[in-house]
């Protein structure tokens, strides 16, 4: 095998592919990245595989040697200084590459094993500049899609963007796609240096320049891992510090500057929305001081001014106060806000993972005196006692689990009574009145969801929220009921149904509903 690898190396006077590898401290998932290059159903011999090490201060320069030792198409560069972010090295990668085409890796992720074959065949099948496809997010316990607004729709085949504008919103992240060598070099398509986000600005302005894009939607060829994320172990563009949120706010810059030279600012809107939440949510969760936070907004304020001059359904966000604060001008007022968000977002996520691991423990407790239960018989014929025993034990077990549920739910009203108090304080509703909350909603027999959602509703009535939309995705109605039941509770109640079909619950498809029927002002 190695002398036929040698020898087709010889023989290829071109290779077909070159991936460009970004490195920086990341030792601990290079060679899994390393691996599924070398793994790929194209052959090893046909492609380039170049890695950029950013000044590494672990191991990751020495193991980018060993593979290039290893494999004679494996080159390893090692920059003289750090650059702080990956467009640099991924610039150096495009310099030195000789592939017909382009593709990009980020260290910590990895390919399925048939990702280059399939994308190759379908770039020189087509003869277009750009086929991409979607990955999924890696998680310690669960594997989860990225999103996609086209459904089920099996691909997306245009020849200039402005037949599809609906691609700008699939996250553009550059490792998911091959791009034409030539296309990319003779319209000098570069990343910008230094910051994090460069993916965004790169993946746009191919889009711009190119004559032929193919999506491939229900394709899933990349691995994102998140798992880094959940040890702590994140890399430069995941830490939410100030010169990380300063930085994207350049990258997005830069990327309105070409939608402008373009003349193709009708896509801010589209493009725009998932990014300026995205950096929103970091900004919020972030440990930036006031005077921090203040520069940023008042650096980030002319994109969200230019965001609000839209008047779509794309700009009604449950960020819209914060927005409207900002671009007014008004930063106290909207720090004071992110201050609420925060404390918030940090007691649900607290919470839930609480009754995340509490739920666990029930079902634990519940499979091991089912497990118990089923050998009765045998129990009862050793000794009557001992089944009733176990039972008992058992009984009282999840008894425990119960009180402290309901003290997590008491803790939870608790929490909520504090944030409304901050709500009211710096509320931008004038006492709820231009306020509708959105309910998605399917109906189920679980008792404990269905105690759920009474306190709920009961609750948001009590703090003074006074219209409300229960938008429902299922097979079967409960409008009469739920109508019935909590109308009286509301000043505006309105219920909507549309037929599931056997379908999953679809959240996003129930909230639009809701979305599309409101009237109101601001969306909750």
């Amino acid at each position: 095998d190695q002398i036929k690898y040698l020898k087709s190396l010889l023989d290829n006077s071109q290779f077909k592919i070159s991936i460009i590898i970004p490195v920086y401290n990341v030792e601990n998932y290079i060679r899994n990245a390393l691996n599924s290059i070398v793994r790929q159903s194209i052959g090893l011999e046909h492609l380039e595989v170049i890695m950029v090490n950013d000044c590494s201060t672990d191991s990751s320069g020495k193991i980018m040697d060993e593979y290039a030792s290893k494999y004679l198409n494996f080159k390893a560069i090692h920059l003289p200084e750090n650059s702080g972010a990956a467009g640099k090295p991924r610039n150096i990668g495009i310099e030195n590459s000789n592939g017909n085409y382009l593709m990009f890796l980020d260290p910590d992720d990895y390919y399925n094993d048939d990702a280059c074959e399939v994308l190759y065949n379908r770039i020189v099948a087509e003869s277009v500049d750009i086929v991409f496809s979607r990955y999924v997010y890696v998680f310690e316990n669960k594997i989860q899609r990225c999103h996609s607004i086209f459904g089920d729709l099996d691909e997306i085949k245009v020849k200039k963007i402005d037949e599809e504008p609906g691609l700008f919103t699939i996250p553009p992240s550059v490792w998911t796609k091959i791009f034409k060598r030539s296309f990319i070099v003779e319209n000098d398509i570069r990343f910008p240096e230094g910051v994090p986000a460069q993916d965004m600005t790169f993946v746009v302005h191919s889009f711009l320049e190119a004559n032929g894009i193919v999506f491939l939607n229900n394709r899933f060829l990349f691995k994102y891992n998140r798992i880094r994320d959940s040890k702590g172990d994140k890399g430069i563009s995941r830490n939410k510090n100030k010169k990380n949120l300063m930085g994207t706010i350049q990258s997005y810059s830069k990327t309105f500057d070409l939608l402008k030279n373009y003349g193709k600012e009708e896509f801010y809107p589209t493009l725009f929305k998932g990014h300026l939440q995205f950096w929103m949510d970091g900004f919020i969760l972030s440990n930036t001081s006031s005077i921090e936070k203040r520069e940023l907004l008042e650096t980030i304020s002319f994109l969200i001014e230019e965001f609000n001059k839209y008047d779509t359904e794309l700009n009604k966000i449950h960020l819209t106060p914060l927005f409207n604060n900002i671009a007014d001008k008004r930063y106290d007022d909207a720090i004071a806000l992110t201050e609420i968000f925060k404390s918030f977002i940090e007691t649900q996520n607290k919470l839930e993972k609480e009754k995340n691991d509490l739920q666990q423990i029930l079902e634990s407790n519940k499979n091991e005196l089912a497990r118990y239960l089923t050998f009765s018989g045998y129990i009862k014929y050793k000794s009557k006692n001992i089944a009733l025993r176990i039972k008992k034990r058992f009984k009282s077990k999840i008894k425990n689990l119960h009180v402290k549920w309901n003290k997590i739910t008491l803790n939870i009203k608790e929490k909520i009574d504090k944030i409304t108090i901050l709500l009211k304080k710096h509320n931008p509703w004038i006492n709820f009145n231009e306020l509708i909350v959105i309910l998605p909603y399917r109906m189920t027999n679980d008792s404990v969801r269905q105690d759920n959602l009474d306190i709920c509703l009961r609750y948001l009535s009590r703090i003074g929220i006074k219209n409300l939309i229960i938008s429902e995705h299922s097979d079967h109605s409960t409008g009469y009921y739920l109508t019935r039941k909590y109308a009286n509770l509301f000043d505006s109640f309105e219920f909507l149904h549309f037929n599931a079909n056997g379908e999953l619950f679809n959240k996003s498809k129930a909230v639009n509903k809701g979305v599309m029927k409101s009237q109101f002002r601001y969306i909750g």
